[in-house]
C-alpha cells in the first residue's frame, strides 16, 4: 500500500491548506481605497500592521503540534464513530466488531476483524499478501499456544515426581523398605485370621452336633470382627 496515506495524514494536509489560506496577507480592494478618507501611505501602514498581527496569531495558534493533535483526534473520531453496518464493522464479531486504533494485531480475533474490513475487490495486492502472512502467523501462534498448554498439563502431572525420594521411593517394595514391612505384617495377619476362622468353624461344627444339629446363625462378618479383636 505504498503511497496511500492515513486519515491523520490526509487531515493534516487539509488543515495546513486552510491555514495557508488564512495566512494570506490582507489586501484592500480598489473600491475600499477610493472610499477611504486616509491616504495610501496610511492605509499601507495599517494593512502592514494588521498582517503582522494575523501572522503572529496564526503562528501561535496553528503550530505544527496543534495541527497534528487535531488531525489525530479527527482520525480517532472516525474510527470510534463507525456505524454497525459500516464496512469497518461486523456485528457478529465480538463487542461491536470494529477494529480500532491500538488494537493488538497479534490477537486472532482482531486478525479476523481485519480480514472482514474490505471486499476482495477493494484489497490491493500488498494488503492481501500482508493479510495472508498475518493469518498464517496467527495460525502458527495458536498451534504453539495449544502445544504450550499440553506441556503445562504434562508438567502438572509430573510434579509429584520432582522429589522421588519422598514421593516414589516410599511406595516401592524393597527389602528394607516400609512398604515391605507393611506387606509382611499384612501377610502374617491374613494367616492368623485364616487359622482362627478354621478353628472357629471346627468348634462350631462340634457344637452343632452336640446340640442336635442346631444351626449357628452368627454372621460371618461378626465372626471376623470378633476374631480380629483377639489380635
Amino acid at each position: 500500500m505504498t503511497g496511500e496515506k492515513t486519515i491523520a495524514a490526509l487531515k493534516t494536509n487539509f488543515l495546513r491548506q486552510q491555514i495557508r489560506i488564512l495566512s494570506q496577507p490582507l489586501k484592500l480592494s480598489d473600491k475600499a481605497k477610493q472610499r477611504s478618507e486616509f491616504s495610501d501611505n496610511e492605509l499601507r501602514d495599517v494593512m502592514l500592521k494588521a498582517n503582522q498581527i494575523v501572522r503572529r496569531h496564526n503562528n501561535a495558534v496553528f503550530d505544527r503540534v496543534a495541527v497534528s493533535n487535531v488531525a489525530t483526534q479527527i482520525e480517532q473520531l472516525f474510527w470510534y464513530s463507525s456505524e454497525p453496518d459500516d464496512h469497518l464493522a461486523g456485528g457478529e464479531l465480538g463487542d461491536d466488531g470494529v477494529l480500532r486504533i491500538g488494537d493488538d494485531l497479534a490477537d486472532a480475533d482482531n486478525i479476523h476483524k481485519l480480514s472482514t474490513m474490505f471486499d476482495e475487490d477493494e484489497q490491493s495486492t500488498e494488503f492481501a499478501e500482508a493479510l495472508a502472512l498475518l493469518q498464517d502467523l496467527s495460525e502458527k501462534q495458536q498451534a504453539l499456544k495449544r502445544k504450550l498448554e499440553r506441556y503445562k498439563r504434562l508438567q502438572r502431572l509430573l510434579e509429584p515426581l520432582e522429589n522421588p525420594q519422598q514421593s516414589v521411593q516410599p511406595n516401592l517394595v524393597t527389602r528394607d523398605g516400609p512398604l515391605a514391612d507393611e506387606l509382611a505384617r499384612s501377610k502374617t495377619l491374613g494367616i492368623r485370621v485364616a487359622g482362627g476362622l478354621a478353628r472357629r468353624n471346627e468348634r462350631g461344627e462340634r457344637s452343632s452336633a452336640s446340640e442336635n444339629g442346631d444351626i449357628d446363625m452368627v454372621d460371618e462378618g461378626q465372626k471376623v470382627a470378633a476374631l480380629l479383636k483377639e489380635y
